[in-house]
C-alpha cells in the first residue's frame, strides 16, 4: 500500500494524481489535508456545550456528566440542605414538663374557685367558717399568690357589692345596705369610700325605724366610729346618740374627737361637758 492510500480518510476515495506532480508533493498535500480537518473538528468540539459534544470518535459524553445533571443535582442538594436547616431552626420548643403535683395544685385551686362562685351566688360572702366566698379565695391565693382566676373573681365581687350597696342605701334600705358594705369591707378592706358609706348608714339606721333595741343600737354605733374618720357631722351624730342612750363615757370620746376637728364648735364644747358630768356621776 502506498503513502496516498494510508493518509486517505476512511471511505473517501484517493484523487488522482495531477499530471507532473512529485510523489513527495503529493504526501505532504495529503497530510497537511488530514492534520487541517483533525484542528478543524477540535475547534468545533471546544466550542460546543459538553452535553452536546461528540469526540472525534464520534461518541456521546455520559449523560451523568452533562452540566444540566450536574447543575440540577447540586441545585437539589443545595434545596434539601436549605429545608432542614429552616425545619431545624423554626422547630418549636418542646412542651413545659408539668409535674404530677403541679397538675394536682392546678385541679385543686380550679375546684376551690368553683365553690367560691356557688358560695357568692348563695351570699356566703364573709364571716365564720372555710366555705365562705373571702375564704376560698383566700385559700386559692394561698396556693398561688395573684392567681388571675381568684383576682378577677374577687374584682368582680367587689364591684357589684359597691354598686348594689349604694343603691340599697338610696332606696332606704339600710339594713340590706349594712350587709353589703360589710361584705365589701371584707373583701376589700382598703376601700376608700366603703368606710364612710358604712359609717352614715349605720347612723341612719340607728336614728331610724322600726327602732332598734338599745343594744342593737350602740352597736351600730360603736361600729361605726372608727369608720367615721374625720368626718365631723358623723362624729356629733353617733356622740349624741351615745349620750341618748346612756353610754356617757363613749359619747365623752366622740365628743373628744369631735372637739379635735373643731375646736371653736360650741355644740361640741357643750356635748362634752354634758357627758363628762353623766360620766361622773356613775
Amino acid at each position: 500500500m502506498g503513502p496516498d492510500e494510508r493518509m486517505a480518510k476512511p471511505g473517501s476515495k484517493p484523487e488522482a494524481k495531477k499530471p507532473g506532480a512529485s510523489p513527495t508533493a503529493a504526501v505532504r498535500q495529503d497530510l497537511g489535508e488530514v492534520m487541517l480537518e483533525a484542528a478543524e473538528e477540535a475547534l468545533i468540539e471546544l466550542a460546543t456545550p459538553y452535553h452536546l459534544r461528540r469526540s472525534v470518535r464520534g461518541k456521546a459524553p455520559p449523560w451523568w456528566k452533562s452540566r444540566a445533571v450536574i447543575a440540577g443535582a447540586a441545585g437539589l442538594i443545595v434545596l434539601v440542605a436549605g429545608g432542614v436547616y429552616y425545619k431545624q431552626s423554626h422547630r418549636p420548643p418542646p412542651p413545659p414538663q408539668i409535674s404530677p403535683e403541679a397538675v394536682l395544685e392546678a385541679r385543686r385551686i380550679d375546684d376551690l374557685l368553683a365553690r367560691a362562685r356557688g358560695a357568692y351566688v348563695g351570699g356566703r360572702i364573709a364571716g365564720e367558717g372555710d366555705d365562705t366566698f373571702r375564704a376560698l379565695l383566700a385559700q386559692v391565693e394561698s396556693i398561688e399568690p395573684h392567681h388571675l382566676g381568684a383576682t378577677a373573681l374577687r374584682t368582680r365581687a367587689v364591684d357589684e357589692l359597691r354598686a348594689r350597696a349604694d343603691g340599697e342605701a338610696t332606696l332606704g334600705q339600710l339594713d340590706a345596705a349594712i350587709v353589703d358594705y360589710r361584705n365589701l369591707l371584707a373583701l376589700e378592706p382598703d376601700d376608700l369610700d366603703a368606710p364612710l358609706s358604712l359609717a352614715e348608714v349605720l347612723v341612719l339606721r340607728a336614728r331610724g325605724k322600726p327602732p332598734l333595741p338599745r343594744e342593737a343600737l350602740v352597736a351600730l354605733l360603736v361600729e361605726a366610729v372608727p369608720l367615721a374618720d374625720d368626718d365631723l357631722a358623723l362624729h356629733r351624730v353617733i356622740a349624741d346618740l351615745l349620750l341618748a342612750n346612756d353610754e356617757p363615757e363613749r359619747a365623752a370620746a366622740e365628743y373628744e374627737r369631735a372637739r379635735e376637728l373643731a375646736p371653736e364648735d360650741e355644740a361640741v364644747q357643750k356635748g362634752l361637758e354634758k357627758a363628762t358630768r353623766r360620766a361622773q356621776k356613775r
